[in-house]
């Protein structure tokens, strides 16, 4: 996998002066972490780091190319997430709906990139949703799962955004959080490398 990506990546720098690279900035990696800077990462933060995005830091870069104005370093994520009640050890507790709110320094969240105005991603590294990638959208519930596919009503069928109302989002959020969707939420790998594809995609048709 991280060959491939890595591969992907390379791809990517040669279209770096496209109209697909919309926020105008570097699509190259910073090099890999070291095993003893994640080691002490996860020791000081009393952690363990998802697998897929551990071997990321190890095998592929520590920060750099990524989605919104790029991958957050282990350094810039903490900065980025400040000092806060909650810690990465404390587990992150999903809202059930979006009468709920999370805060943006949520137990167990890991901030991965800024999204501009903001929005954020993060990866979840501590609770029953670790390993799974989450979009925080400054409304309740403030944090939404990030799915692979359109999420569908109970019956299976597609949901349809119905407008650009507070109450519309309301109720896509309700329905992107609910158990029969569950199994759309990605992991970090499915999510970076969905990213890559869409923006080399863009780059190579533009």
């Amino acid at each position: 996998m991280w060959k491939r990506l890595v591969e992907k990546i390379t791809a990517l720098r040669a279209h770096e002066s496209s109209a697909a690279n919309w926020n105008g900035i570097s699509y190259a990696m910073k090099p890999p972490a070291g095993a003893a800077a994640v080691e002490s990462f996860e020791l000081n933060q009393d952690v363990r780091l998802p697998d897929d995005y551990r071997e990321f830091l190890l095998q592929v870069g520590d920060g750099g190319a990524g989605p919104g104005y790029g991958l957050y370093s282990l350094e810039q994520s903490l900065a980025e997430r400040g000092d806060g009640v909650w810690s990465l050890r404390d587990p992150f507790v999903a809202p059930l709906s979006a009468r709920e709110w999370v805060d943006l320094r949520a137990p167990g969240m890991l901030l991965l990139h800024h999204d501009g105005c903001a929005y954020y991603t993060g990866l979840v590294v501590a609770g029953p949703e670790r390993g799974t990638v989450w979009s925080y959208v400054e409304v309740q519930p403030g944090w939404v799962p990030v799915c692979s596919a359109a999420v569908t009503h109970a019956d299976g069928k597609p949901y349809e955004l119905e407008g650009s109302g507070s109450e519309h989002y309301a109720r896509w959020y309700d329905v992107m959080l609910a158990p029969h969707n569950r199994g759309l939420r990605m992991t970090f790998s499915e999510h970076y490398e969905r990213w890559l594809d869409s923006v080399v995609k863009s780059a190579t048709t533009s």
